[in-house]
């Protein structure tokens, strides 16, 4: 038995024996987890819900809101809709979520539609705390929490009306419920695989159905990792082995369960806006989503490992120090006298092998290898690459970067501390120096007597250099006298300090690129009142929508346009139109309308018109 696992079992077994510490052990523990979810609430309130009204749309959040401010206009909980079209593009539950949260508050703007997200958040990093906790060893729960609200990506979505967030929430729930499924039998098995479909189902109807392949993809990766190679076996054997889950009444009634809902939705989407329109879009996203259809797609698939590793930072750095053989070793007891191999690629095939055989020891490794390998694998070949894509691969990396965090702090053979210490000092370090950096620029600046400070005011600088110099200055004159714990709380005080400058710098800098508004009230200023404005192209300008008074309607062409503002007021001489101007002649070939250029706006570096359509001469 391994040294670590006899104290662990010798100390289990010594509060076993003695009855009088257990309870107060337990007592311990419990107030220890009392005062870590508290402390997590407050933060995630902080940094989740401090600043969510403050700013303006940015990129699709407007869209995700011109939706719910349609269903809203309507009674009940209707299907969705852009411009009183109906929107294929994604699935009615965001909207459906949002429209009662807005009837309920009794009003909607930027800070309701973000709502959702940072629900989204708290509750993911309450679940990785009980995963950490309960899947990796006591302890762990505060570092997947930390990491997870470090996170950048997580941070930055979190505060967006997307999607993204939320459906990582719901896809983490189910593979945490399916994996329950797996080791569960009788009832119990059958309730887990219903509610891990409940998930899926959420998942599938807030974003996509792809929930259901990271599903499939972690299951088939569970299974091939624990199959019996030793000797040959016949199907009905593995089927009453490591693929007893294929028939398992429980997983077979919830995908029923599961596909009947999705089909039943897609019949009355199709009643509603056609099944022709309703089949082509499916086609363009399965192709858009799934298939590498440019070069730029493979390229992508060498690429985004590192992205991937950049994006997840912090927990992305601990997990991949398991690649680092003293690490391994040094941290789980792992014996290292292992062959390496000779030079070269042998060398190369017989380290990847020691380092595979490692991760495969222990349930926890085991189903964080499942959980990530065959996801990672999916999104090497989709497309669809973007940081908000990929977060459904978050949380296991996440927990993996929190069980090595742990155990390099519990190491007592010198190298995991070192180790840590070294990580947590550049962490702290380069948070310091940002700081620094940014305050060093508003002196120049304001030295220099130049009236515009690229870096902005000093405060938020400021707090940004004191959030990375305290912990820093705890690392550096008290070596040896940290705790992991101790770490982690700083990091979550720096996460603290980031936020004036991500309110203050960050936000603005946002939303001076992205923001509509002026351009709504131009536009306002321009159509008179009661005139409907008329969208041309695939387009939705919808923070446009969502800004200005003006009641936005899709049209398929000029005539189109001129034709329903007549219908809309009869007697009508003209029509209001907005495209893109890479889409002009496109749009406008063939029209017996003519067209007057009224107004040119700016967006994301896209020109587009706003134009007045007239009647043809003649």
């Amino acid at each position: 038995m391994p040294p670590h696992t006899r104290r662990l079992t010798d100390s289990r077994a010594a509060r076993r024996n003695d009855p009088a510490p257990v309870s107060i052990w337990y007592g311990t523990q419990a107030l220890r987890r009392f005062v870590d979810i508290l402390l997590l609430l407050v933060v995630c309130y902080l940094v989740y819900f401090g600043y969510i009204d403050d700013h303006e749309y940015i990129q699709t959040e407007g869209l995700r809101a011109v939706v719910v401010k349609e269903m809203r206009e309507r009674p009940g909980f209707t299907m969705p809709t852009v411009h009183h079209k109906p929107y294929l593009n994604k699935p009615p539950l965001y909207a459906w979520t949002t429209t009662w949260l807005s009837r309920e508050i009794g009003r909607f703007d930027e800070g309701v539609a973000r709502v959702p997200s940072a629900l989204a958040g708290t509750a993911l990093v309450l679940l990785m705390y009980g995963l950490g906790e309960r899947w990796i060893a006591r302890g762990a729960g505060l570092a997947a929490a930390t990491f997870t609200l470090i996170c950048p990506t997580i941070a930055d979505y979190a505060v967006r009306a997307e999607l993204d967030l939320p459906f990582s929430l719901f896809c983490t729930c189910n593979i945490v419920l399916t994996f329950a499924a797996l080791r569960s039998h009788g009832v119990r098995e059958l309730l887990y695989w219903l509610c891990a479909y409940a998930f899926a189902l959420l998942a599938a109807m807030w974003k996509g159905p792809h929930s259901l392949i990271f599903m499939w993809l972690t299951l088939i990766g569970w299974s091939w990792m624990r199959m019996d190679r030793s000797e040959p076996r016949s199907l009905g054997s593995r089927l009453r082995g490591e693929w007893r889950w294929l028939v398992s009444p429980g997983q077979v009634l919830g995908l029923f369960l599961c596909l009947g809902v999705l089909i039943a939705w897609t019949r009355s989407l199709s009643a509603f806006a056609g099944a022709g329109k309703v089949g082509r879009m499916a086609w363009i996203e399965m192709l858009a989503r799934l298939v590498p259809h440019k070069f730029a797609h493979l390229v992508g698939i060498f690429t985004f490992v590192p992205i991937l590793a950049a994006i997840t930072v912090p927990a992305s750095v601990f997990a991949l120090l398991t690649i680092s053989r003293r690490v391994r070793i040094a941290s789980w007891g792992i014996n290292g006298d292992e062959p390496a191999g000779g030079s070269g690629w042998p060398r190369v095939r017989a380290e990847f092998g020691a380092w595979w055989r490692w991760v495969r020891q222990g349930p926890e490794r085991q189903r964080l290898m499942a959980w990530i390998v065959p996801t990672l694998l999916f999104m090497l070949w989709a497309p669809a690459k973007a940081p908000r894509y990929c977060m459904p691969i978050f949380p296991p990396i996440i927990l993996a970067g929190a069980a090595v965090a742990l155990r390099l702090e519990r190491n007592t053979a010198g190298e995991g501390p070192a180790i840590a210490t070294r990580v947590w000092r550049i962490f702290f370090g380069l948070l310091a120096l940002a700081g620094l950096a940014g305050i060093g620029g508003v002196i120049w600046t304001v030295a220099t007597a130049t009236a515009q400070t690229p870096s902005g005011a000093w405060r938020p600088w400021a707090f940004l250099a004191v959030g990375g110099i305290l912990p820093l200055l705890v690392e550096l004159l008290h070596p040896g006298g940290r705790s992991g714990r101790t770490r982690l709380i700083l990091a979550l005080a720096a996460l603290l300090a980031v936020q004036p400058l991500v309110h203050d710098v960050y936000w603005p800098m946002r939303v001076a690129d992205d923001s509509q508004r002026a351009t709504a009230r131009k536009i306002d200023g321009i159509v008179p009142p009661g005139a409907s404005l008329y969208v041309l192209g695939v387009h939705e300008f919808h923070d446009v929508a969502m800004y200005a008074r003006t009641l936005l309607v899709f049209a398929g062409s000029p005539d189109d346009a001129l034709a329903r503002a007549r219908a809309a007021n009869p007697g009508a001489d003209r029509a209001y139109a907005i495209l893109r101007s890479d889409e002009e002649e496109e749009l406008t070939a063939g029209s017996k309308a003519t067209y007057t250029v009224l107004l040119h706006f700016d967006r994301l570096g896209k020109d587009n018109l706003l134009v007045e359509i007239t009647p043809a001469a003649g």
